[in-house]
């Protein structure tokens, strides 16, 4: 057995005496001077500098006087030395701030009135401090011709004080230098090369970063002013991170949503998808009435003749004999979000297994239904974004990450900058923004056997023995050399970390492949785990929204076990599920289908029997469990229309007209307690059962199901401004999966 490689010590970095406006400071050295007055809570004006990109140094606005310098010092270029003395406030130092307030105001628009950015301008806010009523510069001022830049941000580059925080935002943060600094002296401009379009799914964080109106979110452009909206706390119900979010609110309705400070999830970003999905809310498909389909026709209905319809329907169903003869309500299944709340998940599944329906299922996506108990009541990964952003040998496997995950992929990016060694597995080189030690292209067929030499190499190069049933499966595996290179890098890592993406997680041999994955992960003492699909997987099998001794969302859908009604929480499954033609022919021969959802559909139109009108994003209270297993609690923020309710409500009010017992909830907070009382919150994953044999062979592969960047729920779907993406544009929506 390979000796442990030792922890290296990191050297204490010692502290030096500061002291700012009479006030002392310890501070470690390096720390610049902005730095140092931001930890003592004084405040030194500034533009160009963020706290999370480099220093610029062009503004000049943060200059201040440090005792013993001839000439106005930078703060945010300036590193503090010991015993520094340093004036923010002094005569000398206003000065220096006004002078340079007046420069930046030369030529700066006066059309604050109809700026996006009035009453929140960080150039507004400065120069009612330091700027001066009457200018010594009487010429024209300059103007810049507007850009195009996309559906999603909007340009005024007249406006523009070249801070460059956009352009070291694309860098530095996304990777993509789509922005950059073009031209001398006052032609100097900001503008995307060749007039092109930005393209980063992060890119709408430049409407925060830049201080003034020059770059605005162009589908919020002239909808509101800062001063008519309230702030409220939201969570992002997009992928399994849970970005926090902001939701601004001008009388009831979400006119606007922006990052929420975070620095163990989101930290200061959000993805695109997170940011501009809101504009859902307001989509001429949004259903706002019960609807029923009478005679091939669409009519509105009362939530009582909906409700009633529904019962009347299911019982019909369950006596009438299936094809096998058998009578009873387990013809009917349930297929959900996997960003479904808990609390939807738990009542879901409660009403349909007390009305004898067993059949509930949120893993549209999966193939692999054996060895369910393995996932535990809470998949997912055993380390913070932090540690991962810390490791220095990272295994991605089956995982277009940037798509799928943008926040993670930056987590990644910033990993790889530190110099972690990322090494991914993939059936094909998916587009990053970061450069990999190593990428191992397997098709998806031989991802079991790839596994397979990892796992043995391990215990080659380990010399750690197998036990005997590995020993015996793997007796015929000679490693490649990738998978020796990896082993190898694994080996000698610090803190190595390995990750399983949708492309294991919904491979045919899933439960196989992670049998194999789990091994290697427990003989190298690596953290890591498996990327859950939507915002709230590990609440659903918290929840037990999973099957339970009975059909799996494949097997509902699939010709031979398919059920005779369903009930579709907030999803389309001919677009959401990995089968495609098939879920959508299961779905038309059925004899009832109940919608609850927040659009009314062409799709839903096609096979739906009824649609009850339930929230969307920031319409209702809830809880997400992300994929570290915070439970992350939130409140709605906005107004419902019309007759759409929550869907938790609707559930309750359904299991009444069934006359069910226990669904006397009066609030969504006993839904909440009644979930924790059932103490299943801490059951992590387990270990996978081995096959018995290896493929002989692989075959031709269709691929797994992945959704596209802004197809990947109803939310995004009916997003205008995601919609007119060039990312969009280029994967509209289609039959999800494969048709056989």
């Amino acid at each position: 057995m390979s000796e442990a490689t030792p922890i290296p010590t990191i050297p204490l970095i010692p502290l030096i005496k500061v002291v700012i406006d009479g006030k002392t400071i310890e501070v470690p050295k390096g720390t610049s001077i902005i730095e140092a007055a931001d930890q003592m809570g004084v405040v030194i004006p500034r533009f160009c500098y963020h706290k999370k990109l480099s220093v610029a140094a062009n503004c000049r606005m943060c200059l201040v006087d440090v005792e013993g310098s001839r000439k106005p010092t930078p703060a945010c270029a300036t590193p503090a030395t010991d015993n520094m003395i340093v004036y923010t406030k002094s005569q000398k130092t206003l000065q220096y701030q006004k002078e340079v307030m007046e420069f930046l105001l030369i030529n700066h628009p006066l059309d604050c009135p109809v700026c996006d950015q009035g009453g929140e301008c960080e150039l507004q806010d400065v120069a009612l401090e330091y700027g001066r009523d009457v200018s010594d510069f009487t010429l024209g001022k300059r103007a810049v011709p507007k850009k195009d830049i996309g559906p999603l941000v909007d340009t005024d580059l007249t406006r523009c004080i070249h801070c460059t925080r956009c352009v070291r935002f694309g860098q530095e943060v996304t990777g993509v230098k789509e922005l950059g600094m073009l031209g001398r002296g006052e032609h100097s401009e900001i503008s995307s090369f060749l007039d092109s379009h930005i393209h980063s799914e992060m890119s709408g964080n430049i409407i925060d970063l830049c201080p003034v109106g020059a770059l605005t979110s162009k589908p919020f452009r002239y909808q509101a002013r800062a001063w008519e909206m309230v702030q409220k706390p939201m969570i992002a119900p997009h992928d399994c991170i849970g970005s926090h979010l902001w939701g601004h609110i001008r009388r009831g309705r979400l006119m606007r949503v922006v990052p929420r400070e975070n620095e163990s999830l989101n930290e200061t970003w959000l993805s695109d998808r997170d940011r501009f999905s809101y504009e859902a809310l307001n989509s001429p498909a949004r259903l706002t009435h019960p609807k029923l389909k009478k005679d091939g026709l669409w009519v509105t209905v009362s939530w009582t003749e909906a409700l009633e319809y529904i019962v009347k329907s299911f019982h019909q169903i369950a006596h009438t004999p299936s094809r096998s003869g058998v009578e009873g309500m387990d013809r009917v299944g349930a297929l959900a979000s996997p960003s479904s709340t808990l609390e939807e998940f738990y009542l879901l599944q409660k009403f349909m297994r007390a009305i004898g329906a067993p059949h509930v299922d949120h893993r549209l996506h999966q193939h692999d239904d054996r060895q369910l108990h393995a996932y535990g009541t809470q998949p997912g990964l055993d380390l913070d974004l932090a540690s991962l952003q810390a490791s220095d040998v990272i295994l991605w496997i089956g995982s277009d990450v940037r798509t799928q995950q943008p926040i993670l992929h930056h987590r990644l990016r910033q990993a790889s900058l530190k110099g972690a060694k990322i090494l991914m597995i993939n059936p094909e080189i998916f587009e990053r923004r970061f450069e990999a030690t190593l990428d191992w292209t397997v098709p998806l067929d031989h991802m079991q056997l790839a596994l397979a030499e990892l796992l043995k190499a391990h215990a080659d190069l380990s010399l750690t023995p197998l036990t005997d049933k590995a020993l015996s499966l793997l007796q015929s595996v000679t490693p490649s050399s990738q998978a020796l290179q990896i082993i190898q890098l694994l080996l000698s890592a610090r803190s190595p970390v390995i990750i399983a993406g949708e492309g294991v997680v919904n491979h045919p041999e899933a439960s196989h492949s992670l049998a194999l994955l789990m091994r290697l992960k427990e003989r190298l003492q690596a953290k890591g785990g498996i990327l859950t699909p939507g915002a709230n997987t590990a609440g659903a099998f918290m929840a037990k929204a999973v099957p339970q001794k009975s059909f799996s969302a494949q097997q509902m859908l699939t010709p031979e076990t398919q059920m005779r009604g369903y009930v579709l929480l907030n999803t389309e499954p001919d677009l959401d599920s990995a089968l495609g033609l098939l879920a959508l022919t299961a779905l038309q021969q059925a004899e009832c289908v109940v919608a609850l959802t927040a659009f009314d559909t062409p799709r839903l139109q096609n096979y739906a029997s009824v649609m009850l009108p339930i929230h969307s994003l920031g319409e209702t209270d809830g809880s997400f469990v992300n994929v570290f297993g915070q439970i992350q609690r939130f409140q709605a923020v906005c107004q419902l229309p019309q007759e759409a309710r929550p869907a938790w409500k609707v559930l309750r009010v359904l299991a009444n007209f069934f006359d069910v017992q226990g669904f006397d909830y009066e609030h969504i907070d006993q839904v909440h307690r009644e979930i924790l009382n059932q103490e299943i919150r801490h059951k992590s994953m387990g270990l996978f059962e081995l096959p018995l044999a290896l493929p002989a062979q692989h075959k031709t592969s269709k691929t797994y199901f992945t959704p596209s960047l802004y197809g990947i729920d109803m939310l995004t779907r009916h997003a205008p401004a995601l919609q007119a993406t060039q990312e969009a544009r280029a994967t509209q929506p289609s039959l999800g999966g494969q048709s056989s």
